[in-house]
């Protein structure tokens, strides 16, 4: 009864139970073995649950020594050991890569990398898969399919020096000939020939994953969250469906997945299966997933009718009804693109409440955003908005002053760039540098704070993944779409992550002198003191404020310039001992002495930026000469008119007097 075909629920129950203990899964093994021996039945998936359950569990050892003994007898095929392979290298730990590794090279299995390479770069980890592509190439195992294609764009672009293979061009669409003119010419322009990477992950290999058995449903969509994926499309959608047995359980697997933080591609397929899940539609879901009509013919309404019109005309009633109710699902509720084109067309009229509205909306749906609507909204919000305003001879309106109307256009585009950086699109990284460069300059200081860690938040998700890359930030350009995406683990370091792109160290020095010059008109905070806990706000650290933020974006891994920090500070000091600089009355001989605003810059940045207090304080003394030097008209007549301000106040005191 155990080698029947339907006994597969009996077979699962029986290893299972045995899985608990060494001797009975000995016995059940030797059991197998004389299943195979007297009745030719290979036992399907004995390897791999076996091997699961101790990988799962930590016991590493066991994991090998039951490889050893499986292996010879019950061997798996590239498909079912690749699948099994991808699930745990995506843990880091080095036991981990360790025992994986050894599985490998005693495997007999090669044509491995389009499994681990893409499950790795999915979820992330493009150092370790560059790791596992040197093991595999020693290996002779190369790619085959364009799974791999966007780990290997990514290494092209962003590891130009990594030569590779022809089998990696090859599925890559790329010209060696092409990469090395392009390296030698320092160009950003890369050709590429018929690249299409539409998403960051495949939806046939996450379809893969979500219907092998050897793995649960519950493990199944927990994997690929892991792995970093974040849509689910057609094939993956009725890939989970042929899981579940009714409408009910489906649609409950749907609720998890938007738990989750994933979505559902705004696919035609999808909606549908969506729709007849949720409304309880247990024939025409069935119908659905089982039918032999590829997704991607549910997207036109003309090929839809004509199907339609042959069940008709072929008396195929269950056909008929099937695309009756398709069209129902699609036509009932606002969907995705429905959505987008509204909001597209809203921005293109001007309207920002009525595509607010829209985004409402779409939020209210979990619908998200296309990267052209994105691209269009954040464009009609940056209008007019530049990173150094021009002085304008009038308002843009007659009631409103400059100020008034700049931060308008100011609010409108934070607004909108924050609710833009909630859906999965590429947000160019000058609109960010200009959203900073205005803030700092008009003086709102909290919010210039709050949006640097807020951007810093973006590009390290907490559960890794792929992070959304606008075309214009790579440095090469393929023949793409817009949007592309890098692992979560390319340090901010890079010279061509967006952070170091945004947080350069032109904008550094800004940062300490609006943090300086803004803070020094304003009232003096508490005096500082090295137990100051970490959790001090950036305000508590007066005209070092800046100084704080930049130490802040460094904990966090953003590339900052100790020596542009340090020379910014240095400058900021001797230019408030010029005289004129606007300082609030009540800052005192004491609280603006220069050994007490160097010993607040070294609080606010940790330690290590003045060692010698003397020392710097005598550097500020030769750039305050250099600045007298410099401009010694402006001096004289800021103390000319100091001295005439303060003639005439002893005269007004005297009369009145």
């Amino acid at each position: 009864m155990i080698i029947f075909r339907d006994a597969e629920s009996l077979r699962g129950k029986i290893l299972s139970a045995a899985l608990g203990s060494e001797s009975r899964l000995s016995t059940l093994f030797s059991a197998a073995q004389q299943l195979l021996a007297e009745n030719e039945f290979q036992w399907p998936g004995f390897y791999t649950r076996v091997l699961r359950f101790f990988l799962e569990r930590g016991a590493y050892e066991e994991a090998i020594r039951w490889d050893r003994k499986l292996a010879p007898i019950f061997p798996t095929g590239a498909d079912e050991f690749g699948a099994l392979l991808s699930t745990f290298v995506i843990k880091p730990t080095p036991e981990m890569q360790s025992t994986l590794t050894t599985l490998y090279v005693s495997s007999a299995n090669r044509q491995l990398y389009d499994h681990v390479i893409p499950a790795l770069f999915a979820s992330g980890q493009s150092k370790l898969a560059r790791t596992w592509r040197k093991k595999l190439i020693v290996f002779k195992d190369f790619p085959l399919t364009s799974n791999c294609r966007p780990f290997l764009l990514f290494l092209a672009s962003y590891y130009p020096e990594i030569q590779l293979t022809e089998s990696e061009l090859t599925v890559a669409d790329l010209d060696r000939r092409e990469l090395a003119e392009a390296d030698e010419e320092s160009s950003f322009e890369v050709v590429s020939k018929r690249v299409d990477t539409r998403g960051s992950h495949s939806d046939a290999l996450v379809a893969r994953w979500l219907a092998s058995t050897w793995a649960s449903v519950e493990f199944a969509i927990n994997l690929i969250y892991k792995l970093g994926v974040r849509t689910i499309g057609p094939r993956s959608l009725q890939a989970l469906a042929l899981r579940d047995t009714d409408a009910k359980e489906v649609s409950s697997r749907i609720d998890q997945i938007e738990r989750l933080g994933m979505r559902i591609s705004p696919h035609s397929y999808c909606k549908i299966l969506v729709s007849f899940a949720r409304n309880g539609s247990e024939e025409l879901l069935q119908d659905l997933i089982n039918c032999d009509i590829h997704p991607d013919e549910f997207e036109d309404m003309d090929t839809r009718h004509s199907l339609m019109a042959e069940a008709a005309r072929t008396g195929d009633w269950k056909m008929e009804r099937l695309l009756q109710g398709i069209e129902w699902a699609i036509e009932t509720g606002p969907t995705s693109r429905r959505l987008n084109s509204l909001l597209r067309n809203e921005v293109s009229n001007g309207s920002f409440t009525k595509a607010k509205q829209v985004l409402d909306r779409m939020e209210a749906l979990k619908i998200s955003m296309a990267q052209a609507s994105a691209t269009g909204l954040l464009r009609r919000a940056f209008w007019k908005l530049d990173i150094h305003p021009p002085h304008r001879s009038r308002p843009l309106h007659p009631d409103r002053t400059h100020s008034e109307v700049d931060k308008r256009m100011l609010d409108r585009a934070l607004s909108v760039t924050r609710r833009v950086s909630c859906h999965d699109v590429a947000i160019p990284t000058r609109y960010w540098t200009m959203l900073l460069n205005n803030l700092g300059r008009s003086g709102r200081l909290d919010e210039l704070e709050q949006l640097s860690l807020k951007i810093m938040q973006l590009y390290t998700p907490p559960y890794g993944g792929l992070v959304p890359v606008h075309r214009e930030d790579l440095p090469k350009h393929f023949n793409t779409e817009e949007k592309e995406y890098i692992p979560a683990d390319l340090p901010f370091t890079h010279h061509h992550h967006p952070i170091r792109l945004i947080f350069d160290t032109s904008l550094q020095r800004s940062i300490v002198r609006w943090g300086f010059d803004q803070t020094l008109a304003t009232k003096p905070r508490p005096s500082m003191s090295l137990t100051q806990p970490p959790t001090a706000g950036f305000s508590q650290f007066d005209v070092a404020r800046g100084v704080r933020l930049l130490a802040a974006l460094r904990d966090q891994g953003a590339l900052i310039d100790t020596q542009v920090v340090r020379s910014s500070i240095i400058l900021r000091i001797a230019t408030s001992l010029v005289p004129g600089r606007p300082r609030h009355r009540s800052r005192d001989s004491v609280e603006f002495s220069v050994e007490h605003l160097v010993r607040l810059a070294e609080e606010a940045w940790g330690s290590g930026m003045f060692p010698d207090v003397s020392a710097a304080v005598r550097e500020v003394d030769q750039r305050v000469s250099k600045l007298w030097t410099r401009y010694p008209r402006l001096i004289d007549r800021t103390l000319d008119k100091t001295v005439t301000q303060g003639e005439g106040q002893d005269r007004q005191r005297i009369t009145l007097g």
